[in-house]
């Protein structure tokens, strides 16, 4: 995809530091994500904005994952009738659908429910987590913003908070050459155009994969479309498991067309299984009559169907000059 615009900022909302949301959820719990430092305030948040292409014009939710799926920590909405909807339902589960364990964290675990429900995960979209809501201490407990990262976010980590917050306060103020550099001069930036174009090659490849289904509806290629859109709308941060998604997908157009387009490999394929067939009818134990018809019968069935299969464009080029 070319290098395009950013969407206009215009129309969105972000929630960097607060999900106000979970004091709708209980009285007796406020989640607000004061855990977090800006790094490099030359990152503008519009920059995780989808471009201003017709594939991504359905996205009302920019969000991150980690080990445990939706982080709400940090996310980004679109002011939209959806958002609003989508708010409404995370504030009424608990009463609506009780049965639904939302644990210790009712806020994020109740929007991690809404956002799957059906109609829902077409206009959500999950960035790399460490572009806008890397964490102090990682699932390795590894420090994940690098230099000239946006923010660092201090979630699950159950060390001394005063101490390693501190720490972070002092490096933003002693060594600003080496945290709030140029966003030209970052890695997210190369990364942010890397990710939204192989996003639209994904989006596109499912495109031609639906218009296949039309026409050749297998299991092959059904299953791999389905591959590629759970990559898609789960896991399109992931390079290596969008990669295998798109790389499945282009294998079973390309076996299908190979199939329902070469007609002559159909025959070849037919007149070995009727060969085998025949073969097998002969050494049955019949009476020498009964093999015959049997193998007479057989045969022309099978050289019936292969006489319908559709010719492939060399077959038909041939027939013509004859």
């Amino acid at each position: 995809m070319d290098s395009v615009s950013r969407e206009s900022h215009r129309g969105w909302l972000r929630e960097p530091f607060a999900f106000p949301i979970a004091r709708l959820l209980t009285s007796s719990h406020s989640w607000i994500d004061g855990d977090t430092i800006i790094l490099n305030p030359n990152i503008r948040w519009e920059h995780f904005l989808p471009p201003s292409d017709p594939l991504f014009s359905d996205i009302h939710f920019i969000g991150s994952q980690d080990w445990y799926g939706l982080n709400c920590g940090v996310f980004f909405m679109r002011v939209s009738e959806w958002s609003v909807y989508m708010l409404t339902d995370v504030s009424a589960l608990p009463r609506l659908h009780p049965q639904i364990e939302l644990y210790g964290q009712p806020d994020q675990n109740a929007m991690k429910h809404v956002l799957r429900w059906e109609g829902r995960p077409d206009n959500v979209i999950y960035e790399p987590r460490v572009w806008f809501n890397g964490y102090h201490s990682g699932k390795y407990n590894e420090t994940e913003p690098r230099d000239g990262d946006l923010l660092v976010h201090f979630a699950g980590y159950y060390g001394n908070r005063t101490v390693a917050m501190g720490n972070w306060f002092d490096r933003v103020e002693k060594e600003p050459e080496t945290l709030a550099i140029p966003f030209e001069e970052t890695k997210v930036m190369g990364e942010i155009e890397e990710f939204w174009s192989r996003l639209w090659e994904a989006k596109t490849k499912l495109q031609e994969m639906t218009l296949e289904l039309q026409h050749h509806n297998t299991t092959t290629i059904y299953k791999a479309s389905v591959k590629l859109l759970d990559a898609i709308r789960y896991y399109p941060w992931d390079k290596k498991r969008l990669g295998d998604a798109m790389q499945k997908a282009e294998n079973a157009v390309d076996g299908t067309i190979e199939i329902f387009v070469d007609g002559s490999a159909v025959k070849k394929a037919i007149g070995e299984t009727a060969k085998k067939i025949v073969d097998e009818a002969q050494n049955m134990p019949q009476s020498p009559n009964d093999k015959k018809a049997m193998a007479a019968g057989t045969t022309k069935k099978v050289v019936d169907k292969a006489q319908q299969v559709e010719k492939s464009p060399k077959d038909k080029k041939k027939s013509a000059g004859a």
